[in-house]
C-alpha cells in the first residue's frame, strides 16, 4: 500500500495504523482435525489442510486447530496463506509434499468427490497452553467442536479464551 508510505505520516504511526487495521479486520475460525494431523501441523510436516468442501476464508484468516477426541483439545493456531480448489488429482499433484498423508489415504478421503480444497498455512504454532474440551465446556457452557469449521465472532467468549492461550 504505497499510500501508507507517505512522507507526512510518521513511521511509528504507519506501523500502528497497519497493525490496528490488521487486528480489527482479522477473521478467526475453528477447525477440527484428527490428533495425528495436529502433531504433523505443529512439527511443520503438514502445512496444507485438505477438505472435501471449499473453505471460503481470506488469506490472513487465523485458524484455531482442535484435535478431535480422544485428544479433545485446541492445541495450535495457524494463519491461512491461500485456499485452493481443484480436482483431487490436481490438488495431490501440487500439494502432496505438504499434505501429511499418503497417496492412498488422500485418494481414499476424496473418493467420490470431484472437487478438493487445500488450505495452505503461512505458519502454525502450538498454543502455550492447550485448551481441553472439558475446560471449553466449563468456561463456555454448551461448546461443540465443529464438523467443518466455525467462524468465531471478534468479541466472543470463545475467542477471548483462545487468545489467552497464545
Amino acid at each position: 500500500m504505497p499510500w501508507l508510505r507517505s512522507a507526512w505520516i510518521p513511521a511509528g504511526w504507519r506501523r500502528s495504523a497497519t497493525r490496528r487495521t490488521f487486528l480489527h479486520c482479522r477473521t478467526d475460525i475453528l477447525i477440527s482435525v484428527k490428533p495425528q494431523y495436529l502433531g504433523l501441523m505443529v512439527s511443520g510436516d503438514k502445512t496444507v489442510e485438505l477438505r472435501r468442501r471449499v473453505l471460503h476464508v481470506p488469506a490472513g484468516t487465523r485458524v484455531w486447530i482442535y484435535a478431535t477426541v480422544p485428544s479433545g483439545w485446541v492445541g495450535a493456531v495457524g494463519e491461512v496463506s491461500h485456499v485452493h480448489e481443484n480436482t483431487p488429482r490436481q490438488i495431490w499433484n501440487r500439494f502432496r509434499d505438504h499434505a501429511g498423508v499418503s497417496k492412498q489415504a488422500f485418494f481414499s478421503y476424496f473418493n467420490g468427490s470431484d472437487r478438493a480444497c487445500a488450505v495452505v498455512f503461512h505458519r502454525i504454532r502450538p498454543l502455550s497452553k492447550a485448551i481441553h474440551l472439558e475446560e471449553l465446556r466449563q468456561s463456555l457452557g454448551s461448546f461443540r467442536p465443529p464438523q467443518f469449521y466455525k467462524k468465531l465472532e471478534p468479541r466472543s467468549d470463545v475467542l477471548a479464551l483462545f487468545l489467552e492461550a497464545i
